[in-house]
């Protein structure tokens, strides 16, 4: 039983990161759905429905009569950051996930090579089977990798589509500003 111990920690570890990284992702996504909406429906409505829309944006000034272009601009470039936050964190979990695995079957051949030559007896089926058992870990950070992977350059193309209608929607909203 004691073979099997490590490589269920490790597992278990892995499965911990995945879990924390699907509730992020999900939250992420959910704010970052509402902001590409918004934007998307303020780039093809009516004036009329555009200034109601603007108000949603998140740098939209607090006091429309006492704002400047200067600030505004702050508090758009502060609300693009704060988009991008988490993503350097999920290219960091997508890169270690594989390498917390492979340390757990690394850590088990030292193990088990050592055992057979303190006992100075060859048993292909022991080691066999423990540094089998021990790869497992490595394929489930392997696919953890790959999906936080999928889902980072999802979660990045999203944030720039939304940066970019961002763009295009502040001279809009500098226009409805400067009109009231």
């Amino acid at each position: 039983m004691e073979k099997y111990l490590l490589a269920g920690i490790v597992m278990h570890f892995l499965s911990g990161i995945a879990l924390i990284v699907f509730v992020f992702i999900l939250f992420r996504l959910r704010t970052l759905i509402k902001h590409l909406f918004i934007a998307k429906r303020i780039t093809g409505s009516t004036k009329h429905d555009q200034n109601k829309l603007l108000m949603k944006l998140p740098f939209y000034p607090v006091d429309e009569n006492d704002f400047n272009e200067v600030s505004l601009s702050t508090d758009a470039e502060i609300c693009s950051r704060k988009l991008q936050r988490g993503l350097l964190t999920l290219s960091l979990i997508a890169k270690i996930t594989p390498l917390i695995g492979v340390a757990g079957s690394v850590y088990t051949a030292i193990k088990t090579l050592h055992t057979v030559s303190v006992t100075n007896q060859m048993f292909p089926m022991f080691a066999a089977e423990r540094i089998a058992y021990s790869l497992i870990p490595v394929l489930y950070g392997l696919v953890i990798s790959i999906v936080v992977l999928t889902l980072h350059s999802f979660l990045r193309v999203l944030i720039e589509e939304i940066i970019t209608l961002w763009e295009e929607i502040f001279p809009i909203l500098l226009k409805h500003l400067r009109i009231k």
